[in-house]
């Protein structure tokens, strides 16, 4: 038999109770913010049709509903702070299902916009839209799965649970770390390792650090820098950081989720090697992981300042042509000129 977590009671301090309010206000902002974000994008697909339904915007969705998700889950501990304990029981397990749910979709979902992003700037490779919902639908299924299965084979109340106070919130049992593992951590570290590797060349690539050429290993287009603009012309000067803003809004992503992820997973890092880590320091840590659906939501706000604005009324996109393509990839050109915008 696999050993299964006894029913736990965990009592909280004032001043954890205090901490772990903070990370309850910032689900709450990021499931707002993420919902409305969310509510936008579908309200342009209504509104516009097809013409709006591009590849990025798939996973951008996808993206946004893992964040309102994750929001919940992070929320939901405001009754732990309003009895000031946290115990096992249906909304304990409740809370590790849409926690577990939530994180794992959102990482999953950064996976697929850094490949995406690389592989439309590196390559000038255009993923289908219809590719992208498949991915994207693929990659909840899994998580559904992964998690359904798991909180339904483990879970057997009364006296044992899957999901128990771990100790400020509740998530999997420490009894079940292959679960822990694969279920989120692992997905965590592919998101944030993977984002680095890919994006480090694109880094390269922006300050000409790296040239195009037709091997299948080199760029097809050069980027548009982020620190000036180019000095090819005075309509450049001011476009460039336009396009610029415009390109990079889809590498930001990815970037955002590493900076929130590291210092959670070197917490946990810490907690596997052995070492004892503060509870101030975990619960500053999940708050600020809390906060992703809020600064993304910040995010896109920033980068898609028209998008309340009709398909056919925007002003044609310039990404592309900041770009230098090779000969012949035109078509790419196009597309890619759509994906970014």
């Amino acid at each position: 038999m696999i050993p299964r977590d006894p029913a736990t009671f965990e009592t909280h301090s004032r001043g954890e109770s205090l901490a772990l309010e903070v990370d309850v206000l910032a689900g709450m902002a990021s499931s707002l913010a993420a919902t409305v974000i969310l509510v936008i994008l579908l309200f342009r697909i209504y509104r516009d049709g097809r013409s709006s339904w591009d590849a990025f915007r798939a996973s951008l969705i996808a993206l946004f509903l893992g964040e309102v998700i994750m929001g919940i889950g992070h929320a939901m501990s405001l009754k732990w702070v309003i009895e000031g304990n946290t115990y096992t029981g249906g909304f304990c397990t409740a809370q590790g299902l849409m926690r577990q749910l939530g994180n794992t979709y959102v990482a999953l979902s950064t996976i697929v916009i850094a490949v995406q992003t690389f592989t439309t700037v590196w390559w000038l490779q255009y993923l289908n839209r219809t590719i992208s919902v498949i991915v994207n639908c693929v990659t909840f299924v899994f998580v559904i799965l992964w998690v359904g299965i798991g909180f339904g084979i483990h879970t057997n109340p009364p006296e044992e649970y899957y999901a128990v106070p771990t100790p400020y919130w509740c998530w999997i049992g420490e009894d079940f770390f292959g679960e822990r593992l694969g279920g989120e951590y692992i997905w965590y570290w592919i998101a944030l390792f993977g984002s680095i590797l890919l994006y480090i060349p694109l880094f390269l690539l922006a300050f000409d650090l790296i040239r195009t050429g037709t091997e299948w290993y080199r760029p097809r287009a050069e980027i548009p820098r982020l620190r000036r603009a180019r000095d090819d012309g005075p309509n450049q000067n001011v476009e460039v950081p336009h396009r610029s803003r415009r390109l990079w809004s889809t590498i930001l992503y990815p970037i955002l989720y590493c900076i929130l992820v590291l210092p959670l997973s070197i917490v946990r890092w810490m907690d596997f090697g052995g070492a004892s880590t503060k509870a101030a320091a975990t619960l500053t840590v999940v708050a600020i992981f809390g906060l992703s659906g809020a600064l993304n939501a910040m995010l896109y706000a920033f980068t898609r300042t028209r998008f309340f604005q009709p398909v056919g009324e925007r002003e044609p996109h310039a990404a592309a042509t900041a770009m230098a393509p090779l000969a012949g990839e035109e078509n790419q050109r196009s597309k890619f000129s759509s994906e970014v915008g």
